[in-house]
């Protein structure tokens, strides 16, 4: 059952009240459509972080509408003016456009992935289309990580609108929810509501300043004592009253880099939370501290720099280009990982990771009788460790001997050009359906 999108201009979504009876008319075993208005930067954002947090539905899957045309007008395309002929180049074939226009699509594939959501774009086929633009179109979804592609001809065929049935529905579309499954496995909110100014002892009710004073805000949060709260001990236990007072259920946890390292953490001491786990690079922490050699000491130096007060001036000088020769130099998307740099508050984040949970402090509680007793115990929780053919820092040993630490461990090893974990939210096509597929089994057993 379809809903309107436009109940609310100020928000582009229909009223909760519209999705309830339209939940109650279809029953159990039947699918809602509600339109998000102003695309996956506006409407669909506002749905997910606002509509979905009060009404606590969630949903399974969205459905991205594109055009040929409407993509040429986001590459460019001559001025379309309502009463005028349209240009040729919506009329005639012109894949550089398209190709130029799918940077919009594919930022709006990408804003939606944020949220946990699989995507499917339904491609309305115009007449003047051609077989060459749509397949553009085909490739870039793919690429941005889109689940499909389905081409409707609606319109170009001059078919009449009608209501599907249920078996009617597109076949790519059931996979996608039985794929992901239950979207409470899956989505995620960007932000969470928090009583920021209450909980530093400030008035009820007010919250974090905004603008140019927002950024000033953070900064200073981050310096001030970053270091301590970002501390591996403090993490875990926050998100797990986080995962309380949401009323999670039963989840599955992904964890990498830093992620990876909290994820462990999680699995560890609270197991019963968890359905199932996957590490991708990070070893277990027991690995990490006790299995030294010269190679991971020499790997893991740039983390003693990341500790020092001038880092931030010889990450970002001329360009990041000591970041770039010595940190980074065989990764894909230096630029975008330089650009990420210069911001000041994601440069504290890292460093402030680091500072918090030194290195020597991790080497010497191995070291220490008693101090590392709680991870002698197996994760009970069933996990998959994945490595990549020719990390830079992590080492596939120290992956491969964490499945001595674990009751139910499956390995992975990905070629290098097959998983390549970026500063982008979307997973690689090939690491996700793996993933995907050791979620699915988990869901039955766990």
């Amino acid at each position: 059952m379809c809903m309107p999108g436009f109940a609310n201009i100020a928000h582009g979504n229909s009223s909760i009240v519209a999705d309830q009876i339209a939940l109650k008319l279809v029953g159990d075993g039947g699918y809602v459509i509600t339109e998000a208005g102003f695309g996956a930067d506006i409407g669909f954002e506002k749905f997910c972080n606002i509509k979905c947090r009060y009404s606590s539905y969630k949903p399974d899957c969205a459905v991205i509408v594109a055009t040929v045309r409407a993509l040429k007008m986001h590459g460019g395309g001559p001025e379309v003016v309502a009463g005028r002929p349209l240009a040729d180049e919506y009329l005639n074939e012109d894949i550089e456009l398209v190709r130029s226009g799918c940077s919009n699509l594919m930022r709006h594939i990408g804003n939606i992935k944020k949220f946990g959501i699989p995507v499917v774009v339904a491609l309305n086929a115009f007449a003047s289309d051609t077989q060459a633009e749509q397949d553009v179109i085909k490739s870039a979804s793919m690429e941005a990580g889109a689940f499909s592609v389905q081409v409707s001809n609606h319109h170009a065929l001059g078919r009449p609108q009608r209501v599907l049935q249920q078996h009617e529905l597109p076949p790519l579309l059931i996979r996608a929810l039985d794929l992901h499954g239950s979207a409470s496995l899956s989505f995620v909110y960007l932000y969470q509501v928090v009583d920021v100014r209450e909980s530093r002892g400030g008035a009820r009710g007010e919250g974090p300043p905004r603008g140019r004073a927002r950024h000033a805000w953070l900064r200073q949060d981050l310096q001030a004592g970053g270091s301590e709260a970002l501390r591996g001990e403090k993490i875990f236990p926050d998100i797990l009253e986080l995962i309380s007072k949401l009323g999670l259920p039963k989840c599955h946890v992904v964890g990498h880099d830093w992620g990876g390292y909290v994820a462990w953490e999680l699995v560890i001491n609270a197991p019963d939370q968890f359905k199932s786990h996957v590490a991708i690079s990070m070893s277990h922490p027991l690995v990490f501290s006790t299995s030294l050699n010269l190679q991971s000491l020499r790997d893991n130096w740039y983390m003693y720099l990341n500790t020092q007060d001038d880092i931030v001036d010889l990450y970002t000088k001329d360009d990041c280009a000591f970041y770039r020769e010595f940190i980074i130099p065989t990764h894909p998307e230096a630029d975008e990982v330089c650009a990420r740099l210069k911001d000041p508050v994601a440069m504290n984040g890292m460093r402030n990771w680091d500072r918090g949970n030194p290195l020597a402090s991790l080497y010497l509680a191995a070291r220490t009788p008693g101090a590392l007793t709680p991870y002698y115990t197996k994760v009970a929780v069933p996990t998959m460790g994945v490595w990549s053919a020719g990390d830079t820092y992590l080492l596939e040993e120290h992956m491969q001997q964490s499945g001595e630490h674990c009751a139910d461990f499956e390995y992975r090893r990905f070629s290098r050009s097959t998983l390549q974990v970026t500063t982008r939210v979307t997973m690689p096509p090939a690491l996700e359906q793996r993933i995907s597929l050791f979620l699915r089994t988990r869901r039955v057993t766990a």
